[in-house]
């Protein structure tokens, strides 16, 4: 097979969204809080993490899949491994929203500085998990890009 009939075999494949999930960012928790019928309390984030695409790629990922293509994913993480996520993500004024697809699993990432104390980069992360809420908070300047 000629190279560019190679070549243009493959052009799809880097255009696709698990293609552009290949540069992950590790974005690590400041604090957690665990809410649940009984009350709400601070709890220890046990070294868990996210892997994402920064929020330029995720939201362009979403935006050129096709009907019953496959969603860009995250990746929450903790001392066992790392579980997927399907998600959809689109920007919402100062914020870039990533929600699972059918699922109980939000991230909100500050694109910009709002004054008087949210950063570019700060996300809030909210799980729900049975009857349990955990919320993360944290930030990841290299999530949102240059400026």
């Amino acid at each position: 097979m000629p190279t560019r009939w190679l070549l243009a075999a493959c052009l799809p494949l880097a255009a696709s969204p698990a293609a552009a999930q290949r540069v992950e960012i590790r974005c690590d928790y400041a604090s957690a809080i665990e809410c649940t019928a009984k009350g709400c309390s601070s709890s220890p984030s046990g070294g868990a993490y996210l892997l994402l695409p920064d929020a330029p790629t995720l939201i362009a990922a979403t935006s050129r899949v096709p009907a019953g293509g496959s969603l860009p994913a995250i990746k929450v993480c903790d001392a066992k491994g790392c579980t997927p996520i399907a998600v959809r993500a689109a920007r919402s004024g100062a914020f870039t929203n990533i929600a699972q697809d059918g699922g109980a699993h939000f991230v909100k990432v500050a694109m910009a500085d709002i004054p008087p104390g949210i950063r570019r980069g700060d996300f809030l992360e909210v799980s729900a998990r049975f009857l349990t809420t955990v919320t993360y908070l944290g930030s990841c300047p290299a999530l949102v890009g240059s400026p």
